[in-house]
């Protein structure tokens, strides 16, 4: 029993000893406090979604997004000041479902590409900047991807789609 408690006790030091010494140092300078701006513009992906589910509605769905969420992209402005990359992968994550959307419903196309002008507004170096860019690049690359396996015949819409807000420009 004594034998079993010391070889339990060494084996918890040598494994304690092998934690990196700067690890709690390294997770205490992420902050994981919510960011409202960053949360309402990702909210917009699924208003993007539900377009393409239920494009009759969309004008009922725009409403409804601007009295919960923000009426347009200059309300929440400046969102390049501070926490650059969650509102970056979060305006990302809203492109990508704009995108994912117009693959869903190519009929819906015009209403989709206005609510985002409204809700996200396109790429400029001003509002958003090539660092913050680079996270939203990040955050909609999935979905990007899926919709132009989707729909390859859709490429010219999803590059000027691609080049209006996230600033790529096509090959």
């Amino acid at each position: 029993m004594k034998q079993s408690l010391l070889i339990l006790l060494l084996f918890g030091l040598l494994f304690s000893s092998c934690k990196d010494d700067n690890y709690y140092e390294v997770y205490s300078h992420y902050d994981v406090t919510p960011d409202l701006k960053a949360s309402q513009m990702e909210a917009m992906g699924q208003l993007f979604d539900n377009i393409a589910r239920n494009p009759d509605f969309a004008d009922d769905q725009i409403a409804l997004a601007a009295k919960s969420l923000y009426s347009n992209i200059e309300d929440i402005l400046p969102i390049n000041d501070i926490r650059v990359e969650t509102r970056g992968i979060a305006r990302g994550a809203a492109i990508g479902a704009l995108v994912s959307a117009i693959a869903r419903q190519p009929e819906a196309k015009d209403i989709l590409i206005d609510a985002a002008e409204r809700f996200l507004g396109k790429y400029s170096d001003s509002m958003i900047g090539e660092g913050m860019n680079q996270f939203c690049k990040s955050g909609a690359s999935a979905q990007i991807l899926e919709a132009y396996s989707r729909q390859p015949d859709m490429k010219n819409v999803f590059d000027s789609v691609l080049s209006d807000f996230l600033n790529i420009q096509a090959e």
